[in-house]
């Protein structure tokens, strides 16, 4: 995608903001095959959080749905899920866009949480609390759907989406609030120390990382049919929310750098990690856990520096993320 095909997307998107945002269609429609090493074949990618609806804004970008274009919530179900955009999804919400590079037209959006279980250690002032070991923020920028009766005090279950940052903090853009009475829980990551022995692993929003521990001995395991393995993205159901995590069940979950495509245009929204070189020879940085490089001279290097939000748009090759533009989020 050029420069100015993204420039126009981006001025179009901008307009929906000033009138009244409507989901403009329905779902349906024969599924589209993913192809091996992640992606669809012949597409564009982003991911990043839902900006408004009218069809679905994310990263600036208003991506337009059809009648065949899949909505899936993957906790929910791996199926496509009938309905408009606005019902099937909620703002805040971080989506993954498989779309059509040529009209922009959305072939598949997907997502899937970060986290549920019950909230403990609410710091208002911070704007922190704990969720399952897992350290949450939220500010006022966090979309926040209440169901009937919930407020916001431990023992309160929520379901957060967000994006971490270099420290493993989760950035929660949208947050759930159910009353209290789930009994089982769920949180992703990636397994890291595994014990065949012990048979426990620690389990981190980045990988290497180590948030929590986790039992499996007693586990069912689904899609993973090498069994577990340091570097796998899991997600651990459990109905204990404190400790070392007894898991009933761990399923093999697909990341957005694995889902991402190893050749294209993408678009991706992140905090900087893992930065190495500087502006005038380069950066390299990972959003996302997905590998960025910034050539001198890239449109909005300067705004790149360790754990700042940013969005980073280019093409991709070789797995690799070639940003022609990079902007403050």
């Amino acid at each position: 995608m050029n420069r100015a095909s993204r420039t126009i997307r981006r001025f179009a998107a901008a307009l929906l903001f000033s009138v009244p945002l409507l989901s403009l269609s329905a779902c349906g429609g024969a599924a589209v095959g993913l192809i091996a090493g992640g992606g669809i074949g012949g597409t564009g990618f982003s991911t990043g959080a839902i900006i408004a609806f009218g069809s679905v804004i994310v990263n600036g970008v208003e991506f337009q749905t059809t009648d065949n274009t899949i909505r899936k919530r993957l906790d929910d179900s791996p199926d496509n899920i009938q309905g408009r955009d606005n019902e099937v999804f909620q703002k805040g919400m971080v989506i993954r866009v498989h779309y059509s590079t040529g009209d922009n037209t959305a072939l598949q959006i997907d997502f899937q949480d970060d986290l549920e279980g019950p909230v403990s250690g609410i710091d208002d002032a911070a704007g922190t609390f704990t969720v399952l070991g897992q350290r949450v923020a939220f500010d006022n920028a966090t979309n926040f759907l209440f169901e009937q009766g919930a407020t916001l005090v431990d023992n309160t279950i929520v379901e957060v989406s967000g994006l971490y940052d270099a420290d493993g903090l989760l950035h929660a853009t949208y947050i759930k609030v159910e009353p209290a009475g789930k009994t089982t829980f769920e949180i992703k990551g990636f397994v890291s120390g595994l014990d065949t022995s012990l048979q426990t692993f620690r389990l981190g929003p980045i990988p290497g990382s180590a948030t929590v521990t986790v039992s499996y001995s007693a586990a069912q395991l689904k899609d993973l049919p090498s069994g577990l393995a340091n570097g796998l993205y899991v997600e651990v159901k459990t109905q204990n929310a404190s400790g070392t995590l007894v898991a009933d069940s761990i399923e093999g979950r697909t990341s957005a750098a694995n889902d991402a495509p190893s050749e294209g245009e993408a678009s991706v929204e992140g905090f900087v990690a893992d930065l190495t070189g500087n502006a005038g020879a380069g950066f390299d940085f990972t959003l996302n856990g997905i590998h960025v490089h910034a050539a001198p001279g890239t449109d909005g290097i300067g705004v790149v520096a360790p754990n700042v939000r940013v969005e980073a748009e280019g093409t991709v090759s070789n797995g690799i993320l070639n940003a022609e533009k990079i902007e403050p989020r």
